[in-house]
């Protein structure tokens, strides 16, 4: 294993939290993986060590078996971690639990378990829409297209044929109106992190005409919660750079208002929350 890989098992290794170490043994227990205990005794060393190093791993289980092939060793402990974390996390991420759902339809695919595949699509389908995971709609269509045309679609109907399209249409256009957004506030940030903060008129008039598109009355319907925090962050951004302080806040409290909704499905991450409540406090203070 090179350097890198070296550093990359014992960064893993020291970001776990307490929690996802205890997870990790109770994981080990239940998936063997060769001599089981080497792996987890490897791992309390590495997890221990203020500084990865190879020759002290070397001292200390001198005449052990598995430091004969030990590069194979730690990749195979380096993966082991990584499915015991992505089994630990699957819960709290939706991406993973759908990322799952598919891997279990075409598992039933390729059984010709046609029926079974086409159920574990319907639920994925679901939640993906009531979190808004349209690139995740678009993979589930595409298998719902190949369940469709396997089974010579003897028991597919126009109306199905239809919903199929339209899915796919309303998630295209979500992702393409998310796709320009992101790319007016990647201009925008990109002048900002170059220039600063407007300080005449062809500052303000060059800003105006990256962000015009968002500022004449954009269109976010059948939109994400995702793709409206960008629109708000990005406007909020926009009016500071340009001095009108009571639009900003204004961006920045939708955002917020965006962010509490309990209704909502779609979450926004815990440190964007922060950065509109520290840009808020700040905007507000000025």
């Amino acid at each position: 294993m090179s350097g890198k890989i070296n550093e990359a098992l014992f960064d893993l290794v020291v970001s776990m939290s307490k929690s996802e170490k205890r997870y990790f043994k109770l994981f080990s227990a239940r998936h063997t993986i060769g001599n089981e205990n080497n792996y987890v005794r490897l791992f309390d060393f590495i997890s221990k060590q203020e500084k990865y190093s190879e020759k002290n791993i070397h001292t200390s289980f001198k005449g052990e078996a598995f430091l004969n092939r030990f590069s194979i060793t730690k990749k195979r402990l380096y993966d082991h971690i990584l499915s015991a974390l992505d089994s630990y996390h699957v819960s709290g991420s939706i991406e993973a639990q759908l990322f799952r759902m598919l891997h279990s339809a075409d598992i039933l695919f390729d059984k010709a378990l046609y029926g079974q595949s086409r159920r574990i699509l319907r639920s994925a389908e679901k939640l993906a829409l009531k979190h808004g995971e349209n690139e995740i709609i678009l993979v589930i269509v595409k298998k719902q297209k190949r369940l469709l045309e396997t089974n010579g679609y003897l028991s597919a109907t126009e109306k199905d044929i239809e919903k199929i399209v339209c899915r796919e249409k309303l998630s295209l256009q979500s992702i393409e109106k998310f796709n320009e957004i992101w790319a007016i506030k990647s201009k925008l940030f990109l002048r900002l992190s170059n220039k600063g903060v407007s300080r005449c008129n062809d500052e303000s008039a060059f800003y105006k005409k990256i962000c015009e598109p968002l500022i004449n009355g954009y269109d976010l319907q059948d939109t994400t919660v995702e793709t409206r925090y960008l629109f708000h962050h990005t406007l909020s951004a926009y009016y500071f750079a340009t001095g009108n302080l009571e639009a900003s806040l204004d961006s920045l409290e939708q955002n917020l208002s965006l962010i509490n909704n309990e209704s909502n499905h779609q979450k926004i991450a815990p440190n964007k929350h922060i950065s509109v409540l520290t840009n808020a406090i700040f905007v507000s203070d000025k």
